[in-house]
C-alpha cells in the first residue's frame, strides 16, 4: 500500500471530523477516534517508510494519540471541537500533499 491510496480516506475523516462538530450519539465520537488513530497511524507509517519524515509525520502520530479509543483522554466538548477542526485541516492538507506529489 502506498499513501497515495488513501487519498479518498483522508477526505473522508476530514468529513468525520468536522461533522463531529454537531451534536451527535456517543457511538458516533467512538467511530470517530477508531477512524482517526487508524488513518493517522497509518499514514504516519507510510510517510515516515518512504522517507518523507517532515511535520506530517509528527502531527499524524499525535493525533492518532490524542484521539486513540484505548486509553481515551477526556477533555470538555469545547477543546474537542477545536481538535476536531483541526484533524480536519490535518487531513485536507494530506490530500492536497498527496495529490500534488503523485
Amino acid at each position: 500500500m502506498k499513501i497515495c491510496d488513501l487519498k479518498i480516506a483522508f477526505l473522508i475523516v476530514s468529513a468525520l471530523s468536522l461533522i463531529a462538530l454537531l451534536p451527535m450519539p456517543y457511538g458516533y465520537y467512538i467511530f470517530l477516534r477508531i477512524a482517526v488513530t487508524g488513518l493517522g497511524g497509518i499514514s504516519a507509517y507510510l510517510r515516515y517508510t518512504s522517507g518523507k519524515r517532515d511535520w506530517m509525520v509528527w502531527s499524524c502520530i499525535a493525533v492518532a494519540i490524542l484521539f486513540n479509543p484505548f486509553i481515551p483522554i477526556h477533555l470538555t466538548k469545547e477543546i474537542w471541537m477545536v481538535f476536531n477542526v483541526m484533524t480536519a485541516g490535518l487531513f485536507t492538507c494530506l490530500y492536497v500533499k498527496v495529490k500534488n506529489e503523485f
